[in-house]
């Protein structure tokens, strides 16, 4: 894969060469720091049944929304980060 090409092209590049988006999510996953506040942040998006803003999540889980966006930040590949302290 040499990375040149348009978005979807991209796309369809990396699903050929990862057999679909779940061998893709299960790297991504495998590669992140996963500590306490990682399981808490990744289980509380798996969960909720609405968005959340960064500062809401933050104060729900009992840390700082500096935490939750490094957090984030560790699969960032699989999951929109909002640029903006609204719900992802």
């Amino acid at each position: 894969m040499d990375g040149k090409g348009s978005p979807q092209q991209k796309l369809q590049q990396i699903l050929n060469s990862h057999l679909g988006l779940d061998p893709l999510y299960a790297q991504v996953l495998s590669n992140a720091n996963r500590d306490d506040a990682f399981t808490k942040v990744l289980s509380a998006i798996i969960y909720l049944k609405r968005q959340l803003s960064i500062t809401d999540l933050a104060k729900l889980l009992d840390l700082t929304s500096e935490v939750v966006v490094t957090q984030l930040m560790e699969i960032q590949s699989i999951i929109r980060i909002p640029p903006d302290n609204q719900g992802f």
